[in-house]
């Protein structure tokens, strides 16, 4: 139990492929090099983030294997990633996704897609959404969310069925 917290202001934080991180509480990545941010690059296949992620760089890409993944405080200045294997994607209230880049969002549950829900308004998505869900929520400060390449069951059924209606 407690919080975990990996800062590093001489480089990147990165993990091996093999690697296995596991954490129970509230865990806090920070990541500079020369007061600039710096990757935070946390894809073992078999993670398991307990509570809730927050994360501070430059390239951030996050992986989840076991319960859905909570994610705290985002900030890239680069490009952010997040994939959950083993349920949804969700944010803590009153909590901020906060890209400059494009993101790429995915959530699986039993190999099937499962839920994406990143609704507090105070998250600010600068580039190109990408979603692999089931169902999807996503808001923005400005309402202004580009989205990329979507990859949504629900949604294919929607839009089948209001063209079928049409």
């Amino acid at each position: 139990t407690g919080t975990f917290n990996a800062t590093s202001t001489d480089g990147p934080i990165l993990q091996i492929n093999n690697g296995t991180l596991t954490t129970v509480g509230a865990a806090t990545f920070s990541a500079t090099q020369g007061g600039n941010p710096a990757d935070v690059l946390l894809t073992g296949l078999n993670n398991d983030f307990q509570s809730e992620v927050n994360v501070f760089g430059r390239d951030i890409d996050i992986h989840d294997a076991h319960g859905g993944l909570l994610l705290g405080n985002v900030t890239a200045s680069g490009n952010f990633g997040a994939t959950s294997t083993d349920g949804p994607l969700t944010q803590t209230t009153g909590s901020s996704v906060i890209v400059t880049g494009t993101s790429t969002l995915a959530s699986f549950k039993n190999g099937t897609p499962s839920d994406v829900t990143l609704a507090n308004r105070t998250n600010n998505f600068g580039g190109k959404v990408n979603v692999i869900a089931d169902r999807f929520t996503i808001d923005d400060i400005d309402g202004n969310v580009t989205l990329g390449k979507i990859s949504s069951p629900s949604m294919d059924k929607l839009l089948q069925s209001t063209s079928s209606t049409a």
